[in-house]
């Protein structure tokens, strides 16, 4: 965890200052989309902040979800097994209730409903259409990010990643670059992040161990990690989603998001390589 965070640490402030420059070269407009006009957006910058909802109800529907949850995780981790009848088997079954994924984000889907029926005073009118126009550009977010998972999907069950993996076995390269290489491409080939880590970590895991290494094994986790940073494009749902929610085209996507985790990644690269160098930990 201490690793991740340095090399992360380095890794963010190299894409805040990637973000900064594109900014400045790509001239992107505000764009109209079904759920939000650019005249509505107008609007609601002037509204006046004490007809604003406080900070602590705005940020109900996303923080519920992630403290049932959470709480779900801790008790199954720390509270053992209780007998029935007991205060903590009925605890626990709450808890286990409220805080399954699909629970939690209903909850936070209420919350978010109440939140939305006071600031549209009541009118159903208005609530309705909020709703059916979240639900539109939801739905085609949706759609689209499944296509895309499913063309990974596809990628997958061509054996892709098998056929990196016998191409690289025998390659005499420095293994922390190579596990970053490794993750990378199998990242760009598929689409997944996931995947694409554990690929690597099954290759490297044979290689590390038949040799002493001049560093600690954590140096190559990271580096498999930071390897599952570039390049997402269109065949991994999080490109739909950005792409989607922010209103952007393919083409403006690549250049701001894609470019920007393929930034951070090839920081975090250098960042483990140095690392390994200077404090081996061996």
């Amino acid at each position: 965890m201490t690793g991740g965070f340095i090399v992360g640490i380095f890794a963010v402030t190299s894409g805040y200052i990637y973000a900064v420059w594109i900014d400045k070269k790509l001239s992107i407009p505000l764009r109209d989309s079904p759920d939000a006009r650019v005249s509505q957006i107008e609007a609601l910058s002037k509204t006046e902040s004490d007809n604003l909802p406080p900070l602590w109800f705005s940020s109900l529907p996303i923080l519920l979800p992630v403290l049932f949850i959470s709480m779900n995780g801790i008790t199954e981790a720390f509270m053992g097994d209780a007998s029935d009848g007991s205060v903590i088997y009925y605890v626990r079954g709450v808890i286990s209730f409220i805080g399954d994924k699909n629970i939690a984000l209903v909850i936070g889907a209420l919350v978010a409903l109440l939140l939305l029926s006071r600031q549209k005073s009541g009118d159903p009118g208005l609530i309705s259409s909020s709703v059916q126009n979240a639900l539109m550009s939801g739905g085609v977010i949706i759609l689209i990010t499944a296509a895309g998972g499913a063309f990974g999907g596809m990628l997958q069950q061509t054996g892709i990643s098998l056929k990196i993996a016998e191409l690289t076995r025998e390659y005499q390269m420095a293994l922390i670059p190579l596990a970053f290489i490794i993750t990378a491409v199998v990242r760009t080939a598929q689409g997944s992040a996931t995947v694409s880590m554990i690929t690597a970590a099954g290759i490297l895991s044979g290689m590390s161990g038949n040799g002493g290494l001049d560093y600690h094994v954590l140096y190559l986790g990271l580096a498999i990690a930071c390897g599952s940073k570039p390049f997402p494009w269109m065949n991994d749902s999080g490109f739909w989603i950005i792409s989607r929610m922010s209103n952007f085209t393919p083409g403006e996507t690549l250049k701001s998001f894609s470019s920007m985790l393929a930034v951070m990644g090839v920081t975090g690269l250098i960042i483990t390589y140095i690392g390994a160098l200077v404090f081996p930990m061996v």
